[in-house]
């Protein structure tokens, strides 16, 4: 995580909140959705908020991981990070998909827009 902003997106944010001390989880900018409001250590703060599909797809697609390596290292490495009471949120959308389903090397058939694979009970 880095203090203040650097980049496009999170400059962008702290513009709104020039009274919040801001940290950004590093090489996510493309994934920054805005700022969230949340209560830590007893006082309501805003933070950095992102779009926790989005960093994944970063994951997969810098770094060349799978979808299950992407999740695996992000919840631990990312979302598990607490920094402090400025420690961005990740948020996960729970609209309805229409399953777009691609298939992978191994023949898996996966939804690109939410992940669900072809055949998991839903």
């Amino acid at each position: 995580m880095t203090s203040g902003t650097d980049t496009p997106n999170g400059d962008m944010v702290a513009a709104m909140l020039p009274d919040e001390e801001i940290l950004q989880a590093d090489g996510f900018d493309e994934a920054i959705i805005g700022y969230a409001e949340v209560w830590r250590e007893k006082s309501q703060r805003r933070v950095m908020a992102y779009d926790r599909d989005k960093c994944i797809d970063i994951l997969m697609e810098r770094d060349g991981m799978d979808w299950s390596g992407a999740n695996e290292y992000f919840d631990f490495n990312v979302a598990g990070a607490y920094v402090g009471p400025a420690t961005p949120v990740f948020i996960s959308e729970t609209s309805e998909c229409d399953h777009v389903y691609e298939t992978l090397d191994d023949g898996t058939k996966v939804c690109f827009e939410c992940d669900h694979i072809k055949g998991d009970e839903e």
